[in-house]
Formats: C-alpha cells, sequence, structure tokens
C-alpha cells in the first residue's frame, strides 16, 4: 500500500505533505486546485516520463517522495531479487527533476534507472482514468487477468515449463542436425584422409630412422672402403702375419719361458689369452659389418621415395612428426565414431522432441478447456455487477479465441479479449474501443470489483487509483459507485479522485485539496478533513461555491446514510 507521498516544487504544490490509510480514501476539492497535479506527481515517482515544466517557477529542482508498505509474499520482492537488490516490507522511491530536463530516480537512497522505477511503480500502483489506455484497457494483459482470476497460475506454470522443456528439445534436435549435417558433408574427406594415413603406415620415429639410413647410403662408398682398411689391418697384408697370428706367437714365447718364471707373468699370459678372445670378436664383428652394409644400389632410391611419401603426408595436414600423425589419425577415426554415434543421437533426440511435444500439447489442450469455463464463469460475475451500476444495455464477455498450432506459445493455445455491448444489437467490441466515458468508468469499476476475489491476487495487489472515473454520473448511480469503490476497499487500498458527494461519502478517509492565492504566489495544500471538515465539503459538492444549510442537512443526511 501507498503510505505516504511527498511532493515539492511541482508546478504550484510547494510541500506537500499526505499520509494514507488503507480502504477506501477519497480526494476532492474544485477544478483547478491541484488535483490533476498530485496525481502527475505520484506518476513522476512510479516512472512516468518527466519534463521540465513540472517544476515550480523559480525553483532548480522538483523531488517527490513515496513510501510503500507491501506483504512479505509480494512479486515485487522476487523481482527484485532477480536483480540483486535484498528489499524490505517498508521502502522509499523518489525521483528528482533537475531544471535541465534530467532526472534522478532513487530506491531507498539506491540510485536505479526510470526503466527500473517503471516497473516497480507498475506492481505497486495501477491508475485508471477515463483516457486510460494501459492495465485493462490493454488487450495483452486480458489473458492474464483471467487466468490470475481463476487461480490458473499452477497451470499456466506446467504448460510454461513444458513449452521450454519442448523450445530446449527442438533446439537440441536441430544444433545436432546441423552437426551431424556439417559432419556428413566432411565424411568423404575424412574418410580419404583416414585412408591414405593408414596406407602410408607411418611407424613413430620412422622418419628419424630413413634419414639416418638416407645418410648412410649416400656415404656408402666411404663406409665401405674404412671398413676394408680395418678388414686388412687386422688380417694382415700381402707376406704380413694379421693380429691373430702375431698373438699367437707371443703367446708361444711367453710359454717357452713360463716354467722359469712361473706366476710373475700370469698377468701377461692371461692378457694375452683375452687379447686373442677379443680379437677373434673384432673378426666376427669386421664380417658381420661387411655383411651389414652390403649395399643395394635401389635401397637409396626406396629411402628417398618413402621419405617423400612421409613429408608429403606431414605438409598435407601441417604436421611436424609421426607422432602428430598419429594423433590426427585419432582424432578422424574418432569423427567417424562420432558420426555414426550422432545418427543415433538423432533418433533419441526425436522421440524426446516428440515426447516433449505430446506433454505440451496435452496441457495445452487441458488448460484450454478450463479456461472456457472459467471464462463463462468471469463473464457471469461481471455481468452482475452492471445492473446497480446502471448498465443494463451492457453486456460483458471474454472472448477466448484458439490460436492455430503455429502461434502456440509460452501461454498456451489462447488469445483472450474483454469485449463489451454497451447497447443491445450494436455487437461486442472490445474495452478500448468503448467511446462514453462514463459508460468505460463504471464498466472498469465493475471489472475491478469482479476481480478483487483472484485467488492470486494477494502477491499482485496493488494500490488502486481512480482519478475522476465517476465523471458523467450521478445519483443512484453515483452511490452505486461510491458502494463499489468501499468494496474494493475491503480488498485492497483504493484511492479515488472524485466531484461525486455520493462517491466521497462512502471513504474512510478524506482529503481535499485547495488552491491559495497570494499576493506574490499560488500553491496547492492539502488537508485531511475530520467530520466536521468533511461534511462541509460534501455540501460544497451538493451546492457548489454557495453552501447552503439546505446542502449541510442534505450532506449530514449522507454521511449518515452511510453508516
Amino acid at each position: 500500500m501507498l503510505v505516504s507521498l511527498s511532493v515539492r516544487d511541482v508546478v504550484i504544490i510547494k510541500n506537500v505533505e499526505l499520509n494514507f490509510k488503507n480502504g477506501f480514501s477519497t480526494l476532492t476539492g474544485e477544478t483547478g486546485a491541484g488535483k490533476s497535479i498530485l496525481m502527475d506527481a505520484l506518476g513522476l515517482v512510479l516512472g512516468k516520463r518527466s519534463e521540465s515544466r513540472l517544476i515550480r517557477k523559480g525553483q532548480e529542482k522538483a523531488i517527490v517522495i513515496a513510501e510503500f508498505k507491501i506483504p512479505e509474499n509480494h512479486r515485487i520482492k522476487s523481482f527484485l531479487n532477480d536483480a540483486g537488490i535484498v528489499l524490505s516490507d517498508e521502502f522509499i522511491l523518489r525521483r528528482q527533476l533537475n531544471s535541465n530536463g534530467r532526472s534522478q530516480s532513487f530506491l531507498n537512497d539506491q540510485i536505479i534507472s526510470l526503466n527500473l522505477m517503471k516497473e516497480l511503480g507498475y506492481m505497486l500502483v495501477e491508475i485508471h482514468g477515463q483516457n486510460d489506455k494501459f492495465g485493462l484497457l490493454d488487450d495483452s494483459t486480458h489473458l492474464d487477468v483471467l487466468d490470475s482470476w481463476a487461480g490458473l497460475k499452477n497451470r499456466v506454470g506446467k504448460v510454461k515449463k513444458s513449452f521450454i522443456n519442448l523450445k530446449d528439445a527442438i533446439e537440441s534436435l536441430d544444433k545436432k542436425i546441423i552437426y551431424l549435417k556439417n559432419l556428413n558433408d566432411s565424411k568423404e574427406i575424412i574418410e580419404q584422409d583416414l585412408k591414405e594415413i593408414n596406407a602410408v603406415n607411418i611407424q613413430v620415429g620412422e622418419e628419424d630412422n630413413l634419414l639416418e639410413k638416407k645418410n648412410i647410403l649416400a656415404n656408402s662408398e666411404k663406409i665401405s672402403t674404412s671398413i676394408k682398411q680395418i678388414m686388412s689391418n687386422i688380417e694382415g697384408q700381402e707376406n704380413q702375419d694379421s693380429i691373430r697370428d702375431r698373438i699367437e706367437l707371443a703367446k708361444k714365447y711367453l710359454l717357452n719361458i713360463y716354467h722359469i718364471t712361473g706366476d710373475n707373468l700370469l698377468e701377461l699370459k692371461n692378457a694375452l689369452d683375452r687379447a686373442s678372445i677379443e680379437i677373434n670378436e673384432v673378426e666376427v664383428e669386421i664380417k658381420k659389418s661387411h655383411s651389414l652394409f652390403n649395399f643395394n644400389p635401389d635401397e637409396q632410391e626406396m629411402v628417398e621415395n618413402r621419405l617423400y611419401l612421409i613429408k608429403q603426408l606431414f605438409r598435407k595436414h601441417s604436421l611436424n612428426n609421426s607422432k602428430e600423425l598419429e594423433k590426427l589419425k585419432e582424432e578422424l577415426s574418432k569423427k567417424i565414431s562420432l558420426i555414426n554415434e550422432n545418427s543415433e543421437n538423432i533418433k533419441s533426440l526425436s522421440d524426446k522432441k516428440k515426447s516433449c511435444e505430446e506433454d505440451y500439447k496435452n496441457k495445452v489442450k487441458e488448460l484450454s478447456i478450463i479456461r472456457n469455463k472459467v471464462a463463462k464463469d468471469l463473464d457471469r460475475a461481471i455481468n452482475f455487477e452492471f445492473s446497480p451500476l446502471k448498465l443494463d444495455n451492457a453486456k460483458f464477455r471474454v472472448n477466448l479465441e484458439s490460436l492455430v498450432e503455429d502461434n502456440w506459445g509460452i501461454a498456451g493455445a489462447d488469445k483472450a479479449i474483454f469485449e463489451i455491448e454497451t447497447n443491445k444489437g450494436f455487437g461486442f467490441d472490445s474495452l478500448s474501443k468503448i467511446a462514453s466515458g462514463g459508460e468505460l468508468s463504471r464498466i472498469m469499476l465493475a471489472l475491478k470489483v469482479s476481480l478483487q476475489s483472484s485467488k492470486e491476487r494477494a502477491s499482485h495487489k496493488r494500490t488502486l487509483i481512480f482519478d475522476e472515473v465517476d465523471t458523467g454520473v450521478g445519483g443512484a448511480v453515483a452511490d452505486a459507485v461510491g458502494q463499489r469503490l468501499f468494496e474494493l476497499g475491503k480488498e485492497q487500498q483504493v484511492l479515488a479522485v472524485t466531484h461525486l458527494p455520493q462517491v466521497a461519502a462512502r471513504a474512510s478517509q478524506h482529503l481535499k485539496v485547495d488552491k491559495i492565492n497570494s499576493k506574490d504566489t499560488v500553491k496547492t495544500i492539502v488537508t485531511l478533513l475530520n467530520e466536521n471538515e468533511r461534511r462541509e465539503e460534501l455540501a460544497r459538492m451538493l451546492s457548489g461555491a454557495n453552501i447552503t444549510d439546505a446542502a449541510r442537512k442534505a450532506a449530514l443526511s449522507l454521511v449518515e446514510s452511510q453508516r
């Protein structure tokens, strides 16, 4: 609820402090006293567009402060929690207009954007005027209003969740199809590359071995000559004993004296024995080396061709070595496997999409059946309110249209428009197209009274402000309007700006707006009326500027009749 409103330096308002109660309050005053300015000021703190002309003449800025108190479960709290703002049950909205045309918006002492202030204002206060084009006159809100009135929040939530699941399933399937298509487009190339790599069959480290072999083959003549020289030196040249023969001769000479020297030459004997053994091993290795480097003239060409093939494969795939090639081979094999796996996943995702689609359609159809039923209930509830408001020729209906399946969405398969037939035989039309201001005022009031019984209003309740929506009615109709506003006030805070004494007499709080003219300036003041002041104001509203005793008597009768 709106707890207080402070307005400073707005047009002709110098400084006004207002405190509001719960229930039904009324704001009265002569035309031009400043009632509309107060509504404009309140609009500023609710996020409406500002203009520098609203700043009181001679001042640098205008300030409007509104204090609110909300229940613990009000939706504004969860809304702000999502934005990272923690809100207590009582808080202040403040708007400051500067003479340079700029304005600042505050939630408590925290600067907020004007858009956020507008969002908060929408959740806190609902203003109805004769030219109101928002709220119930906005066709796009009607389906939400119907669902809220009928307590369909949980069912609508299930449809929403099912719709999101279906969208996610469709998106996953579409992405997988595109991904698989891209893989399939490259499948032939992948398979060719893999076939080529497998055909070449390069072993890890093979290119290094081939380079080493290439180097050996390039120096084959030098290697062969050196081995032959080694053999010649070991085996001895023509007319020359081999090394092995000379060692054996040395061992023979040692043997001739060994019986004299005994073990004194044992180490020499052992050394000669080892030399004899090792020289035999040398001769064996020389023969093996000779066989190892028995070069084939075609081998060098084969090595060159193999290296060329490997390097060509490396260049094609921008690789440096066989390890990278092996890694590429694994990646290509995985892609082939992925193509096969994703082909299977497509079926799984298609099945999931089908399941989500069936679940969504079932929930949508169930919701539509219930909506059609409760729409008729709402028709009856609102039409019941028309008679007391002297709208006997008017008829209300919820035009619940079934959308084509392609247009089904997060709210289901329905579009709701509140329609009115104001005169028999003239046909139904949207609320927003009603021409008569008086009829519109009463119709909006009938809707509000009917909708106050909404099963979900607790977390969505807003302060309702009716700004002269009772224009064009009087007598018994005016009394009925007052009664309906009073009934609304039992459920939520209601403020009516009115010229009708029958309406004002119903209020539990009566505020009067006066314009004070002085020599140098003019200003607006607002007074909370006591019982005597209230009767005097009602008498003025009944008789005009010249208040008669008869008017005072009528005012007293009017007040007493409301008790």
